[in-house]
């Protein structure tokens, strides 16, 4: 009868680890280098730290106005300038996929996603049309920053997906031991 009761008491604990687990909070931040009234800016969420040379006038990068709805705003590198971007998240939260689209106006434009247990780098030579590149976390671990760099080329809508600290499995085994113990000191 004790068996009975501690296996329903095992598959109750791992019925309701499972359901919270499922129930996980999944969460999509794009930048797409506009504040909430629609001018060219920066996400707070996303910090851009920006590395490379400006010769004369000419800038690092440059955040381009919305002119209409077939042209919106975007983002821009020149002359081999670097933007390294991280993330300001909670602890909790990690990225698990991230996007970012790429248009090249006049030489080559990457992007690396860099994850904790390793890194992904797309290049996109002379492609006068947006296309999008990915990675997740299946490929690289966690993610944990994006770096463009780029001779000409304009990047838009750079999106992470953020799932919460995956706890549920410390709570599982955590009950999983206590009941162990209680039962091998029942049995004693």
């Amino acid at each position: 009868m004790l068996r009975l009761i501690l296996s329903t008491l095992v598959a109750l604990t791992i019925a309701f680890v499972v359901h919270n687990a499922a129930q996980a909070d999944v969460t999509i931040y794009v930048e797409d280098f506009e504040d909430e009234q629609g001018n060219a800016g920066f996400d707070p969420r996303f910090q851009h730290l920006f590395y490379g040379h400006s010769p004369g006038s000419i800038p690092l990068w440059h955040l381009s106005e919305k002119l209409t709805p077939s042209y919106p705003g975007d983002f821009r590198l020149f002359l081999g300038s670097q933007d390294m971007i991280q993330f300001n998240l909670s602890p909790e939260q990690f990225v698990v996929h991230a996007s970012v689209d790429i248009r090249d106006s006049g030489g080559d434009s990457a992007v690396c996603f860099m994850g904790d247990i390793g890194e992904v780098t797309y290049v996109y030579r002379s492609g006068y049309e947006y296309r999008t590149f990915d990675a997740s976390s299946s490929e690289i671990g966690i993610i944990h920053s994006i770096l463009l760099s780029s001779y000409e080329g304009n990047y838009d809508n750079i999106s992470i997906t953020i799932v919460p600290e995956p706890n549920c499995i410390a709570s599982l085994v955590a009950m999983l031991l206590c009941l162990a113990v209680f039962f091998k000191r029942f049995n004693h």
